[in-house]
Order: C-alpha cells, then sequence, then structure tokens
C-alpha cells in the first residue's frame, strides 16, 4: 500500500518504506512527480511475496531497478554486510545502497539472505513469516532512513507545490495546486497574476481558485513573472515589460506539468488577471492551440496583439470588464489599445460568431457592491456559445467576489465569483482537436486517413488533412444512415488536424464518418466493440 500510495499522492510524502511489500505492472502507469526515496526489506525466503516474483508480483530486483530509475540514481551501488549478531535467526542482512547523481543515498534495500516474510526486530511472531532476522531493527533503520529527508519548497503543503526550472537561462517559478481530489488525466487552469509587486502566490490568495478546484476538480497553475511584468508584447508605449521569453516559458510549463501530474492536454485552459490578462491574450494570440480556452478579467487586448495573431481556429473566451476601470477607461481604451467592447468585437469577430447577442441582467445579490453584472452570450452558426462577456456596470479594476482589501479594485462586484463562472464556461469546452505538424509540412491536397484505433472502446483518433481554407464538416454516421454526431462543423485554414471520437453513448457496432471540405467528401468506416 505504501508503494500505490506514492504511485498515486507521491508528492505529499518526504520518503517511504516498503517491508516485505509488493509492486507490480500497475507501477509502469504511475507518474512519479518527483525522486522520492525508498528504502526496501525483502527476504529471499519470503514464500507469500516471492523475492523471484510471482504472478502480478514483480521480482524485487526489478522493484530495485523502477525506483532506481524513478529517483535517477547511478548504475553503481554499494553493499555492506551487517554483522550476524543472532546467529540463530537463521538468516543475515546485506545493505544496498543506490546513490542519484547529486551523490544522495535516494535508495537502500536490505536483502534479507534466508529471511521470509517478517519485520526485522519485532517481538511478534507469525506462522507464516519464516526466519526472521534479528540482527537489525527495521524499526530504527527506517527511521533513521526517513529523518535525512523533508519536503522541500519544492514540495506539497496542503496540496500547494513550490517548483521551478531554467528556461532560457532564467529561473522560471511556479506555484501549482492539487487538489484533494487528484487523479491523472484531471483538467489545467493556468492563472497569470498582474503586475509586480503581485506574484503567483497573491494570486492564488486573491481569486481562491483552489477551492473552486478542489470541488470541481482541476489543477491550478500559477506561474511568476520576471519583474516588472509580463512580456505581453501589448505595444503599449508607457508599459515597460520584461525581455523573458514568457510565451516559451508557459509552453514549457505545460509541458512540465504534464510530466509531473499527468494532465488531460486537450483540456488546459488560461486566464488572466489585469496585465496577466495583456499576457493571457497574447497566449491566445499566439499559442492558442495549446488551450481549449481562455479567460480575461479587466484587461482589453492590444492592436499590436491583434495585428500580429496566428490564431486559425475558433477560440472560445470569457471576459469580464468593469465601466468604471480607471486603468482601462470604457469604452474608449487608450493608446495602442481597444475599448473594451471593440476588444469582444474583435473575439466575437474571430470566432465566427453572430453578432447578435443574448443578454441577461444578473440579480442583483448585494446591493452595497455598488454595481451590477450583465452576462452577453454570443453564439456560432453552429449554437455553440463561444464568447461570453460579463459587463459589470460600474464595476472597477477587480476579479468579482474576490478576498482581500486592495485599494485599486473599487468598486467590486460580489453579485457573481469570477472564478466558479471562469471554470463553469471551462468544463464545457474540451478541445478535441489537435493542429498537427508545423507549417513547413501543409498538406496540398485533401485528405481523410482511417481511424486508430479500429477496432475501438470507446474512444478513437480520426486524422484528416485541409489544402486550403474550407469549411468543414465531419459527422458520424450509424448503419441507417442516421447523423449520430458532428465532430466539426466550423471553418478551418490548410493544415494536418486530428480529432477524438468518443463512442461512450452509442451501442456496439459499425458506424462510418465522413468528411466534407468544399468540394471534397470521403467517408470510412469503423468498428466500436465494447
Amino acid at each position: 500500500m505504501s508503494f500505490r500510495l506514492i504511485g498515486d499522492i507521491g508528492y505529499r510524502f518526504a520518503a517511504a518504506a516498503s517491508v516485505s511489500g509488493p509492486l507490480f505492472g500497475l507501477a509502469n502507469t504511475w507518474e512519479i512527480v518527483r525522486p522520492i526515496p525508498i528504502l526496501q526489506m525483502h527476504g529471499t525466503s519470503d514464500i507469500l511475496v516471492a523475492y523471484e516474483g510471482n504472478g502480478d508480483y514483480w521480482p524485487i530486483t526489478k522493484t530495485i531497478e523502477y525506483w532506481a530509475e524513478k529517483n535517477n540514481c547511478n548504475p553503481f551501488y554499494s553493499t555492506i554486510s551487517l554483522p550476524d549478531i543472532v546467529q540463530g535467526d537463521n538468516c543475515t542482512i546485506q545493505k544496498i545502497s543506490y546513490d542519484s547523481y547529486s551523490g544522495e543515498s535516494t535508495l537502500i534495500h536490505y536483502k534479507g539472505i534466508g529471511m521470509g516474510h517478517s519485520w526485522p526486530g519485532s517481538a511478534t511472531t507469525f506462522p507464516s513469516e519464516g526466519n526472521k532476522n534479528m540482527d537489525i531493527n527495521a524499526n530504527v533503520e527506517i527511521l533513521n532512513f526517513f529523518k535525512n529527508y523533508s519536503l522541500s519548497p519544492d514540495s506539497v503543503d496542503n496540496g500547494i507545490v513550490n517548483g521551478s526550472f531554467i528556461f532560457e537561462e532564467l529561473d522560471r517559478a511556479y506555484i501549482v495546486y492539487i487538489p484533494q481530489n487528484y487523479q491523472q488525466n484531471m483538467p489545467a487552469v493556468v492563472m497569470l497574476h498582474g503586475s509586480y509587486p503581485d506574484d503567483a502566490e497573491w494570486m492564488m490568495n486573491y481569486t481562491q481558485m483552489n477551492e473552486i478546484a478542489d470541488t470541481a476538480s482541476f489543477i491550478v497553475v500559477y506561474p511568476f513573472s520576471i519583474e516588472p511584468r509580463w512580456n505581453a508584447n501589448s505595444g503599449i508605449p508607457s508599459i515597460q515589460e520584461s525581455n523573458a521569453n514568457d510565451i516559451g516559458f508557459i509552453g514549457a510549463l505545460i509541458d512540465t506539468i504534464k510530466s509531473q501530474y499527468n494532465i488531460d492536454l486537450n483540456r488546459v485552459y488560461c486566464c488572466g488577471l489585469n496585465y496577466g490578462g495583456w499576457m493571457a491574450s497574447e497566449l491566445f494570440c499566439q499559442i492558442g492551440n495549446r488551450f481549449a480556452a481562455g479567460a480575461r478579467v479587466n484587461t482589453s487586448l492590444g492592436y499590436n496583439q491583434a495585428a500580429r495573431s496566428i490564431l486559425s481556429e475558433s477560440f472560445p473566451v470569457i471576459l469580464f470588464n468593469g465601466t468604471s476601470d480607471t486603468y482601462l477607461p470604457w469604452p474608449d481604451g487608450k493608446e495602442g489599445v481597444m475599448g473594451g467592447e471593440e476588444a469582444v468585437n474583435w473575439w466575437v469577430e474571430n470566432n465566427g460568431c453572430s453578432p447578435f447577442y443574448n443578454t441577461v441582467s444578473l440579480p442583483d445579490i448585494d446591493p452595497n457592491d455598488g454595481c451590477s453584472v450583465e452576462k452577453i452570450s454570443y453564439k456560432n452558426s453552429s449554437d455553440e456559445t463561444l464568447v461570453v462577456f460579463y459587463k459589470v456596470i460600474n464595476g472597477g479594476l477587480s476579479w468579482p467576489s474576490a478576498v482581500g482589501n486592495e485599494p485599486w479594485d473599487k468598486p467590486r462586484n460580489m453579485d457573481v465569483n469570477a472564478g466558479v463562472e471562469i471554470w463553469n464556461f471551462f468544463k464545457n469546452i474540451p478541445k478535441n482537436v489537435s493542429i498537427l505538424g508545423n507549417s513547413k509540412h501543409l498538406p496540398d491536397k485533401h485528405s481523410l486517413s482511417q481511424n486508430f484505433p479500429n477496432p475501438f472502446n470507446p474512444s478513437t483518433k480520426i486524422n484528416y488533412s485541409i489544402k486550403n481554407k474550407s469549411f468543414v464538416t465531419l459527422k458520424i454516421f450509424d448503419v441507417l444512415g442516421r447523423a449520430v454526431q458532428t465532430l466539426i462543423n466550423k471553418e478551418q485554414s490548410q493544415g494536418n488536424y486530428e480529432v477524438e471520437f468518443d463512442g461512450s453513448n452509442l451501442t456496439s457496432g459499425i458506424y462510418f464518418y465522413r468528411i466534407q471540405a468544399g468540394d471534397f467528401i470521403e467517408t470510412k468506416k469503423m468498428l466500436l466493440m465494447k
């Protein structure tokens, strides 16, 4: 069980020990967050968990190799034969130590030669334990091992993990919040803080996004900018930005979080507040394919950002702006920056939404906050809501329902909780389409590939290529010719694409998928086998 805990929530432990415990094939699916110092005790004459392995249980040598790899140990080890103090126990102990490349002993194997399924030095005897070694006391050895390790600043405190890595010669720091019900393949939300002295920790405390993550089951990532602020390429003459490659850093951070926590890359979202919103807009425009959707609170879009945008697909966004924001005057904006309404309209046009919208005046739950909220929604031709704008009438530069007493965020609306509204928008938008390849290898013809895997249960992937900008539909049909699901129904640029089809709600059988892009039509067959 100790090994299973390390595999599932190892980030919560400084070190671990296993006495006569097995490891098995499930370990190959574990995403070990960081090196975990391991002490393993096992007897070569254990008949319950055989040293050579049995059934699903791995041989102990394979277990040691597994932890040596996870702890980045070098292949050389030291072996000490411990004194045979109690010769009548019919067994001896070898202490085998493996060092990491940094010189730390992060893996120790107590090999009980002739020892059975037992706890060395214990007072109680059980018939099934066989020979019990009495030369050492397992309690003492384990505690002496444990006392050398503690959770470092790069480890967890109540689900909060502080981490960093070197990116382009800069030490880039971040905070990750792991929800209480963490499991692999969770969605993740990247939260970008405003200008210095605001930072990632401040953003975490101000927005209270961790509480929402606990109830809604997603990971939250809070990166730190380099002073004085994010390099958002906003084009605002009066704003000094850092020279850091923040676009590259955020991309590398997503990859890092994926490697550590095995997040679902189809459900990565990004949100920015104030100057973090400028950075969010830059990310949406430059690497929007890394995110399923985005949110921006109390900021706008720079003309420079819009002019350089390489977005080739629709990109769902949820926006918040206060009409009494003195930093970004409503609705006119300022030099180099779109006004609030102009920025909303840019996203509406980019997403191919109808200019006709639906407006709902939300209940004025807190009449003392001095402001109210209108929720304005825009849909595309497929009736998908891709742009939602929360217009905070008389609201200032603030995160609705934030905590704390910041002097600049008044009036702060308390009728809605921005974090809740943002997640409710995000959760309905998985990114089921991936752009494959790069611009140097663009297709010169339309094509549709055979799905893989096939047969499948319950999901499969379909690849296709578009030779020029076209309105593309990709639909699934049953054997009676009835459309059962529409995967794609929008304009797409030249490129190679991959879309995932989930047949969880369908019965086993033959299905057809058909693509149409301009005059090109092709149909292929696939088999759902449950």
